[in-house]
C-alpha cells in the first residue's frame, strides 16, 4: 500500500464518480427531471476525470481542463445513447 494521499483521494474520487454515474444512469434516469439527471451525470464524469488526473504524476493545466470538460460532456451523452431518454415518464 502506498502513502500517496493524492493517489488515495484520486481512487476514491474516481470510484465515487463511477458509482454515482451508474446509479444515476440506471436507477434515477427516469425518476428525476431531465436537467437534474444531466447535471448529475456531468458531475460524475468530471469526478472520474479529476480522480484519474490525481493518479498521474504531473498533468498539465491543459490536460486538466480538457479531461474534465470532455468527460463532463461525454458521460451524459453516453448514458443517453446506451440507456435511453432522461426525465420522468
Amino acid at each position: 500500500m502506498t502513502d500517496c494521499a493524492p493517489c488515495q483521494f484520486g481512487v476514491g474520487t474516481l470510484v465515487a464518480g463511477v458509482a454515482t454515474g451508474l446509479v444515476t444512469a440506471v436507477v434515477l434516469r427516469t425518476r428525476l427531471s431531465r436537467g437534474l439527471v444531466i447535471a448529475l451525470l456531468a458531475a460524475s464524469g468530471a469526478a472520474v476525470a479529476w480522480g484519474g488526473l490525481l493518479l498521474q504524476e504531473d498533468p498539465s493545466g491543459v490536460e486538466r481542463v480538457v479531461a474534465v470538460a470532455t468527460l463532463a460532456v461525454l458521460f451524459p451523452v453516453h448514458a443517453r445513447i446506451v440507456f435511453g431518454p432522461f426525465g420522468r415518464r
